[in-house]
């Protein structure tokens, strides 16, 4: 089945210097991009919690925000990294001086990045990744169930994409044979009592049926949706694989319209393209 980017999970834990929740936030995104918010984790720490989130979530971006309750054992002072405030009060400045742009320091770093209260010192590095790990869960488990409503829906529209594919096919069948009597028709007209080449005709019908005959592309469509059926019920990361897939189909169905310019073919083309850029709408969030 297939897995949709989005996801939250939140996870809480006691510790000796308080309750630790871990919030985890997942959108989709062309990689992979984790924040960290919350705690100064430290380096080994933070490297095995990104380690989890890449095996894991593989695709999307992801902010992790870490919050440490209150508890009797964390009674030291507050203190504050100036240096840390003031580079970042400096880049603000050159930024709004330089681009014209004001920015706010939140939208660059959560409070607890300047502000700490010596409470880190008391957490114990395996309760934070445990912690992270049981909020992970709940992110995949949201992931996959809607991941799940998103393969329904894609899959019910690919049905009504390969039922269009059939009509497309009769109508290419059909083609010739109405463009021979309707040219019939308006030569018998024209040249009135004269008569008609009947070889002249056929050959003129002959080229017209093949610029316009799309049995190529109806083929290469096929083959498109049989390859999208299996990915569709694949396991895994197939979200690129099925937007390039999306793109080739777009292509051949483009080319049916620009081919055969015939009214029910047009209008035919025109609802295979609507269900094509809804499919590709849903096709963003898919991992």
């Amino acid at each position: 089945m297939i897995s949709s980017m989005t996801g939250f999970g939140r996870a809480v834990t006691d510790t000796d210097a308080g309750q630790l929740s871990a919030s985890i936030r997942s959108v989709n995104s062309r990689y992979l991009d984790v924040k960290i918010r919350g705690l100064n984790l430290e380096p080994e720490v933070e490297k095995s919690i990104r380690g989890l989130m890449t095996k894991s979530l593989i695709r999307g971006t992801v902010q992790i925000t870490f919050e440490l309750g209150n508890n009797s054992a964390s009674s030291k002072n507050l203190t504050f990294n100036k240096d840390r405030f003031e580079a970042l009060d400096n880049i603000l400045k050159t930024i709004a001086k330089n681009y014209g742009r004001e920015l706010n320091m939140g939208d660059l770093m959560h409070a607890s990045d300047l502000i700490a209260d010596g409470k880190n010192e008391l957490l114990d590095p395996d309760k934070i990744i445990n912690v992270t790990k049981e909020a992970l869960i709940q992110v995949l488990d949201m992931r996959q169930a809607e991941g799940g409503q998103i393969q329904e829906d894609l899959l019910r529209r690919l049905k009504v994409l390969k039922t269009g594919l059939r009509e497309l096919e009769k109508m290419n069948v059909s083609f010739a044979d109405e463009r021979k009597e309707k040219l019939e028709s308006r030569l018998q007209k024209l040249l009135g009592n004269h008569e008609l080449d009947e070889t002249r005709l056929a050959q003129e019908v002959a080229l017209l049926a093949e610029r316009a005959d799309v049995t190529e592309e109806t083929v290469r469509l096929k083959s498109h949706y049989d390859q999208m059926d299996k990915i569709l019920t694949a396991e895994g990361a197939v979200g690129k694989r099925f937007i390039f897939l999306l793109q080739e189909i777009t292509r051949e169905v483009n080319t049916v319209g620009s081919k055969n310019g015939s009214i029910d073919v047009v209008n035919q083309v025109i609802a295979m393209k609507d269900e094509l850029e809804k499919m590709r709408e849903q096709a963003q969030n898919i991992l």
